[in-house]
């Protein structure tokens, strides 16, 4: 059986895949640009389509209507 792909990345695992440091990822977080978060009681977890559309907002292209 294979690894099975998770809805949500935490932000260990989303640094891990982007990748960037834990570190940039809070400071993008407090300059406004970080992906969207999703809480879940005290977790914070970051949601593939959240991943998508911040990739594609650094990228420039237009986010989907539906887009978070």
């Amino acid at each position: 059986m294979g690894k099975q792909e998770t809805l949500t990345l935490s932000v260990k695992e989303f640094c891990a895949l982007v990748p960037m440091s834990v570190t940039t990822y809070y400071q993008m977080k407090r300059a406004g640009q970080g992906p969207r978060e999703l809480r879940i009681g005290r977790h914070v977890r970051i949601t593939r389509q959240a991943v998508e559309n911040w990739l594609a907002r650094l990228d420039g292209r237009p986010r989907p209507p539906d887009a978070e």
